[in-house]
């Protein structure tokens, strides 16, 4: 019934996530999200959204910290407004990285807070992105590294039962912890204080390093051993660390497996949910669903477009089909309605979008109407006291033969010779000449050639040719010029004589 209409969405997705940057130390510096990435994607999943604004908070930079939006495939875009949007000078761009660039010790702390981009899916959609995750690190616990205060990084690490508890002092750009057990990398986790839960880890030595956002080691604890089955913990434990040193664990005893050798799913899932890398697992879980659910319409649109094209278009139509529902109405219905009404319905006509009076063109008694004949009676039209007409017929009969077959001819290819009975005119007398009063045209008679063309002939006219000459020795005859032969006729005499 309707027309498609082409909507154009835009819509804001809140991220729980963050892209910044906090150090008071010189160099170049890379603005970086909750797990360490760098590239900021329009689109992450399709990679089909440019992005065209950025807008970013700073606090604590200087004329010389230079902050630069980096586009894909090159180039880059110093920014000098913070606080409010900015329109990057590449519209094209579907990645871009910000990073920071320092040559003084003073505290910076970069932000990116909000981001405009043009995704093509679905027609076209402008969506703005806002990130609204608190940073790890606020503006103000670094200071300027060069006025001496802080002292030096240190991290401490305690085992309390079989939780390993931390504790992060004065570490300068500051990003995670890093978590290692017996030398390798376990894990990476979040905050400057913070424990983990180890019975779902397993027994050995760990460690845990302060780090930035680029995984520089900033400081290390000291180390820590966890043991299972009463292998004591909390200090060094010298020798083998498989062994069985005896003892019970401080921490307390394990629950006893399940008898019959089956599995506790309590137990099992209280061990998924110590995990530690739990909440940096979900986390990116919740993104990849959330970038995959389609951003919800801006409703306050959708609501204008009704409002301004869909109602409408939904009232044009009916008024372009309330005649045939009146027709409708009126056979079915008619009847009812005058006899509670008075009158028959009315019957709605298509109206144009400018206002038009209501014009009632209803006629009273129409079935009692006549056409006005001034005459009651058929007329009676008598004819028999005519005048009467004299026609003479003056024609004469005659009768149109075929010329083909009214004149013989001659078959086709026959050739009459002259004198043949067969040139008979058939009684055809040659038409009389007409008396005119223009003179005719004379031609006067050829004039003779004054000097005419020489005759060959023979060398010897006098010996005539013999017939046992040898070939080549007869002389050649002279034709008499004085009586040319009798012309050849053909064709039958015109009877006109010409």
């Amino acid at each position: 019934m309707f027309g498609s209409t082409t909507i154009f969405a835009s819509v804001s997705v809140p991220l729980d996530n963050y892209h910044y940057v906090h150090t008071n130390q010189p160099g170049s510096y890379s603005l970086k999200d909750k797990y360490g990435n760098a590239t900021i994607y329009g689109d992450a999943v399709e990679n089909d959204a440019t992005i065209k604004r950025v807008l970013i908070h700073q606090q604590g930079k200087t004329a010389g910290d230079k902050v630069y939006v980096n586009f894909e495939g090159g180039g880059r875009q110093e920014i000098t407004t913070f606080g409010s949007y900015v329109t990057l000078s590449n519209q094209n761009s579907k990645s871009i990285s910000i990073t920071l660039e320092k040559s003084g010790t003073n505290e910076v702390w970069i932000a990116l807070k909000n981001m405009d981009t043009y995704d093509q899916t679905g027609g076209g959609t402008d969506v703005t992105y806002s990130y609204n995750r608190t940073t790890p690190t606020q503006y103000g616990s670094l200071g300027d590294s060069g006025g001496g205060g802080g002292g030096s990084c240190t991290v401490t690490a305690t085992l309390n039962g079989s939780l390993l508890v931390w504790n992060v002092v004065n570490a300068t750009n500051f990003y995670q912890v890093q978590i290692q057990r017996d030398g390798t990398h376990f894990g990476y986790m979040g905050g400057t204080t913070g424990q983990v839960d180890l019975r779902s880890v397993g027994q050995g030595t760990y460690t845990v390093s302060a780090i930035d956002m680029d995984r520089n080691v900033l400081c290390t604890s000291n180390q820590v051993y966890y043991a299972v089955e009463g292998d004591p913990g909390g200090g060094d434990p010298g020798g083998d660390p498989g062994g069985d040193p005896g003892g019970g664990d401080p921490g307390g005893e394990d629950p006893p497996p399940e008898e019959g050798g089956g599995c506790n799913g309590c137990d099992w899932l209280a061990e998924l949910l110590t995990c530690p890398l739990y909440e940096v697992y979900l986390g990116d879980l919740t993104d990849a669903i959330s970038r995959a659910i389609p951003p919800p319409p801006d409703w306050n649109y959708v609501a204008d477009v009704f409002s301004d094209q869909i109602a409408p278009a939904v009232a044009q139509q009916i008024l372009n089909v309330s005649p045939i529902m009146a027709d409708i109405f009126a056979e079915r219905w008619g009847d009812e309605f005058e006899q509670r009404m008075g009158y028959a319905p009315d019957v709605p006509y298509f109206s144009t979008p400018t206002t038009q009076p209501n014009v009632n063109t209803r006629i009273e008694d129409v079935e009692k109407l006549q056409p006005q004949n001034p005459y009651s009676q058929p007329l009676d039209y008598d004819l028999s006291d005519r005048e009467e007409i004299e026609i003479k017929d003056e024609s004469k009969p005659f009768v149109l033969t075929d010329p083909l077959e009214a004149i013989g001819a001659d078959e086709p290819g026959k050739k009459v010779m002259p004198g043949d009975p067969e040139n008979d005119t058939g009684g055809i007398e040659i038409p009389k000449p007409i008396e005119s009063e223009t003179p005719l045209p004379t031609n006067p008679a050829p004039s003779e050639p004054t000097d005419p063309a020489p005759i060959p002939s023979p060398a010897d006219p006098e010996e005539p040719p013999t017939p046992n000459q040898p070939p080549g020795e007869q002389p050649i005859p002279i034709p008499d010029t004085e009586d040319p032969p009798p012309e050849k006729k053909y064709y039958k005499e015109h009877p006109e004589g010409g």
